[in-house]
Parts: C-alpha cells; structure tokens; sequence
C-alpha cells in the first residue's frame, strides 16, 4: 500500500519493574513472520526520548500499547 511503519518502543517493558519486556529482537521476527520489514523503521527508547520535538509523518493508524 506503500505506507511506512514507524515503531516506537523502549523494548524494556515496564520502566520500573520490567515487567511485560518483549526485545526489539522478538518484535522483528514477529514482524518478518507476519509484516513486512521492509517498511519498518524502529525507534528504541523512551517516548520522552524519541518522540519529544520530533515532527511525525501523516497518521493512519496508532497502537498503544500501554502496559
């Protein structure tokens, strides 16, 4: 469909426990399984660190995943 697919995600689970952790490792064989990684882009870290300032592509969709 030619749309991109921008992740963004500490990949470290809950930040005071840890607690619900899935590694950008395990997240991209999902991906490669079931997606298409040609059209992904990753973004590790905190949102206060990766999306704090930065201007953001037009959105189609959003998952939040907020454990």
């Amino acid at each position: 469909m030619g749309y991109r697919l921008y992740v963004y995600d500490s990949f470290q689970g809950i930040e005071s426990s840890g607690s619900y952790a899935a590694g950008q490792a395990e997240v991209e064989n999902n991906l490669k399984e079931f997606g298409e990684m040609d059209v992904c882009h990753f973004f590790p870290g905190w949102f206060s660190e990766t999306l704090a300032g930065r201007p953001l592509p037009p959105v189609r969709a959003v998952y939040i995943d907020c454990d």
